[in-house]
């Protein structure tokens, strides 16, 4: 997978900067299918999946839960949707960004869609074993960062999307000063 990413990460900050959401964070699906089928992929259940990297600064971290999160200040981006890289200990059991992103594991791989979903739960087993395992959650605030990682914004049924945040589960992760 991380020669995927190597190869079609998209930068976050371009994606973002694509996006426009109103005063209120909220953004119409039908605006948001143009930057899917740009920089990521919309997948049969229409939710919209990117394999992204970015660099920033860490201005905010939430340890005290196991979902814990870092909030970055993205090079390349002052707009209003917030990143929030997952740092937990664990990734929600409905994540499934990182299988979606890379685009060639599909549905029609398994038998039946509990294998399906056990293959994400799977690859976040390795991202939180490899990736987060040695991660210093409580000194992350303020160090500059650079990683690779991939996000999700579900769209079925719905006309108007929150994008007030995204929630990146990381692939590779590289910590500054």
């Amino acid at each position: 997978m991380l020669p995927t990413f190597n190869d079609e990460a998209v930068a976050l900050s371009e994606v973002l900067n694509q996006m426009e959401p109103d005063a209120n964070g909220k953004a119409a699906k039908d605006n948001l299918i143009e930057v899917a089928e740009q920089y990521g992929l919309i997948t049969v259940g229409e939710a919209h999946v990117y394999m992204v990297e970015g660099s920033g600064k860490i201005v905010d971290v939430n340890a005290e839960t196991s979902l814990g999160t870092a909030e970055l200040q993205l090079d390349g981006y002052d707009g209003p949707i917030k990143a929030q890289l997952y740092i937990g200990t664990r990734i929600p059991s409905d994540d499934s960004s990182v299988r979606d992103a890379v685009g060639f594991i599909t549905f029609g791989d398994f038998k039946e869609q509990t294998e399906y979903g056990k293959a994400a739960t799977e690859i976040n087993k390795r991202v939180l074993n490899t990736v987060l395992e040695g991660l210093d959650r409580d000194n992350l605030a303020d160090k500059t960062i650079s990683f690779k990682g991939a996000f999700t914004i579900r769209t079925f049924n719905l006309p108007n999307i929150d994008l007030k945040e995204i929630y990146i589960v990381p692939v590779e992760v590289e910590l500054g000063e």
